[in-house]
């Protein structure tokens, strides 16, 4: 008898929600009886007969596909519960706040789900569920901004398509949540931006949050990053030994990232001295050699042993930092040592041989 009468009130509870005596079965199947095959079978006639029904659908969705596993169904049964007219759920609730009253509510979180499941199969390297089940997450949510994130690295990573990555990510900061995550967003359009060489995009971002923050270590950091891509070593320069000071002295910047600055750094003063050291071997097989030209290269190589100084002192800057960062470091350093003296014992020697 207290089993019959606690079906009794739940049907009468049931009632609420459902006109079908279809829909009350299937509920009481997948609530009661945990027959879901059941349940299945009886919320699809229900939904025949109540095509309308936002409740219907979810319910499928919610509480037989969803513990079926068939996502896919799952969230096909959400979206169309979002295409009919909303309903109250038997059973609101609250996250922080917000109060979730409504079938419409409910399903636009489930996009955090349907992401996380997206995030499985990326991790079993099933790439086409992958895109199915991200693609779901923002059907359900078309304001969820890390799923237009995580759409747009794939994009990236499986298909190439910088395009669509960039206008991905465009959507990801439309909807973002907050500034801090809108900032993120940018920065890693900007890394995208990089890898596509679309460096003056780049340079007009970073230029215009620098005109707000000049100091900032993220951004500054950026844009020399952004001058070595493109090969300019004095702006890379320019840019690279104010931004160490600031890094040095801010005590939440990571070592490992100091460290860094200060490699890239030497590379960028090696190079620039390696350029004056090619120019003046190519002088050797000059035909046409005057004293203004050696006296000029006699200059130049004064100054790349100055750049290979500053490099070898960044080298070991970086080495200070973290030892055990970039493996080459101490054998750059001792390079750098070794093209001093070759330049003041050789070069400079052989320059003044030229004088006529």
């Amino acid at each position: 008898m207290k089993k019959h009468y606690i079906i009794i009130l739940l049907l009468s509870i049931y009632m609420v929600h459902a006109r079908s005596m279809e829909f009350t079965s299937a509920k009481t199947y997948a609530r009661i009886e945990k027959n879901l095959i059941q349940a299945e079978e009886w919320g699809l006639k229900a939904l025949e007969k109540e095509p309308k029904n936002s409740y219907i659908a979810f319910f499928l969705g919610k509480e037989v596909y969803l513990p079926k596993n068939k996502k896919k169904e799952a969230g096909e049964m959400f979206v169309l519960a979002l295409k009919l007219p909303d309903k109250k759920l038997e059973q609101p609730f609250r996250i922080g706040k917000i109060n979730i009253k409504t079938v419409h509510q409910e399903i636009k979180l489930r996009s955090n789900d349907f992401q996380n499941f997206a995030y499985e199969q990326y991790n079993q390297k099933n790439y086409l569920s992958t895109l199915e089940m991200i693609n779901m997450a923002i059907k359900l949510d078309t304001t969820n901004s890390s799923a237009y994130m995580f759409k747009a690295e794939l994009e990236y990573t499986q298909n190439n398509n910088l395009k669509n990555t960039l206008l991905l990510i465009n959507q990801a900061i439309e909807h973002s949540k907050d500034d801090i995550e809108e900032l993120n967003f940018y920065f890693t359009k900007i890394g995208y931006l990089r890898k596509g060489k679309q460096y003056d995009e780049v340079k007009k971002m970073l230029t215009s949050f620098l005109e707000n923050s000049p100091n900032d270590i993220r951004t500054n950091r950026e844009l020399f990053l952004l001058y070595i891509d493109m090969d300019l070593l004095d702006q890379a320069i320019n840019v690279g030994n104010p931004l160490l000071l600031i890094m040095e002295e801010d005590t939440n910047i990571e070592m490992d990232l100091i460290s860094e600055t200060a490699y890239i750094l030497g590379i960028c003063y090696r190079n620039k001295a390696s350029q004056i050291y090619n120019k003046i071997l190519a002088y050797q097989s000059d035909t046409e050699q005057t004293n203004e030209k050696t006296q000029n290269l006699i200059s130049s190589a004064n100054e790349a042993q100055e750049f290979y100084e500053v490099a070898k002192d960044y080298f070991q800057t970086s080495i200070n930092y973290d030892e055990k960062g970039r493996f080459d470091a101490k054998e750059l350093k001792k390079d750098m040592r070794k093209m001093r003296k070759k330049i003041n014992n050789e070069i400079i020697p052989l320059l003044e041989g030229f004088i006529k």
